[in-house]
């Protein structure tokens, strides 16, 4: 289990893409290092926090 744990943490940090994994209830659970350049904070600020801080104020209104 632990070298497909790695494998998907490497396959993640890979990605040219930011790459942000949510729960159900909107909280951040997961993000990539890709993700912490396009949004300008560190993993640490992100997880936990709701998926909305990542949404300019004036398009909250219309994200489902």
């Amino acid at each position: 289990m632990k070298g497909s744990s790695d494998l998907a943490s490497g396959l993640l940090e890979a990605a040219p893409d930011a790459i942000v994994a949510v729960r159900d209830d909107g909280a951040i659970v997961l993000v990539n290092t890709q993700a912490e350049r396009l949004f300008g904070y560190t993993r640490d600020e992100l997880v936990g926090q709701p998926v909305e801080i990542l949404i300019p104020v004036g398009v909250r209104a219309v994200h489902p």
